[in-house]
């Protein structure tokens, strides 16, 4: 495969016939720079009050802990070249809420506070100084009230942590890597649009292009080059998060059936968060793979599927298709 530099300072990739996307290396290589390892892949599943249906469940959530996160899933990466590891599956763990039916000895408050002690003594035990989320906006106030809780655990040299005046957490966001470093041709692989255009933001590589800020749409849109890690999650992370607040919030089950429903929703949120932390940690790969001198023409991607020749010169003909978000 060919990559192409022109104007913008980037290089241009053909996945199939329609499909291509564009990168800024030199943007990338700044903002993989920013990690200092060891390094932490993070993705969390949490409810709040949005999520509670029943309105005469005494919350969990409340001024102290608005968010609570019932799953946390994580990745450690000790050096640069942990990005590239092969057997991730097998590297992931989690920190997760759990519950036994007609358990007597239930606290959930005794067990959320272990929770948030045992990540922060995560921090400090492996001295992590960086971490990694798709999507900060949800997840940094989360870790940073939960680093407010532990500060006995920090001192002003911890980090990512700094203290003072508030505690703040050193986070990279790949989404804004993603939105700021890549475009792609809004086109599936057999020429019909991807993605509804007035639902995703403009690329900065033509009128052709749009942003895809998402680990689920990037690969979606990547499907022909990871088709072996089977991807594809239709979970509805929302409706999940209101079975799994329901799940720790009601003092006695009305069944064993409703028991294990319930139960079942913890159980997929989990298998989304942790595929979550299994994309996001396959997209560095990726990008610290494109970068490296040798991969100047061909990023690699997993795949046998990528082609060196350009698509033809033709257009779709297809009509736009709309999908959800």
């Amino acid at each position: 495969m060919k990559s192409t530099k022109d104007e913008f300072a980037v290089r241009k990739y053909y996945l199939n016939e329609f499909q291509w996307f564009v990168m800024k290396p030199e943007g990338l290589a700044q903002d993989l720079a920013q990690i200092k390892y060891p390094a932490l892949i993070l993705d969390t599943e949490f409810f709040n009050q949005s999520h509670q249906i029943d309105a005469n469940l005494t919350p969990l959530y409340n001024e102290k802990n608005k968010s609570i996160v019932y799953v946390l899933d994580y990745a450690l990466i000790k050096t640069k070249k942990d990005l590239t590891l092969l057997n991730k599956d097998k590297l992931i763990k989690n920190f997760r809420l759990r519950r036994r039916l007609n358990d007597e000895n239930y606290d959930f408050q005794k067990q959320y506070t272990q929770l948030i002690h045992n990540f922060c003594h995560l921090l400090v035990k492996n001295q992590v100084a960086t971490i990694i989320v798709a999507g900060a906006s949800n997840d940094r106030p989360i870790l940073e009230n939960w680093i407010k809780q532990c500060t006995s655990y920090f001192n002003r040299r911890s980090a990512p942590v700094i203290l003072q005046p508030e505690p703040k957490l050193f986070m990279l966001d790949v989404y804004n890597s993603l939105e700021n470093n890549m475009a792609f041709a809004n086109f599936k692989a057999d020429g019909s649009v991807f993605w509804e255009p007035k639902n995703l933001k403009p690329g900065f590589y033509g009128p052709e292009t749009r942003q895809l800020p998402s680990l689920k749409k990037f690969f979606e849109y990547m499907s022909q080059s990871y088709p072996k890690f089977g991807f594809e999650d239709n979970a509805d992370i929302y409706r999940l998060s209101q079975n799994a607040l329901t799940f720790f919030t009601v003092p006695n089950f009305a069944n064993e059936k409703t028991y294990h429903y319930l139960n079942r929703s913890v159980r997929e949120a989990e298998h989304h968060c942790f595929n979550d932390v299994y994309k996001l940690w396959e997209l560095l790969s990726f990008w610290q793979n494109s970068l490296k001198p040798h991969a100047s023409s061909k990023p690699k991607l997993n795949v046998k599927q990528l082609k060196p020749k350009p698509p033809k010169k033709q257009q779709p003909q297809k009509k736009p298709e709309d999908k959800e978000k």
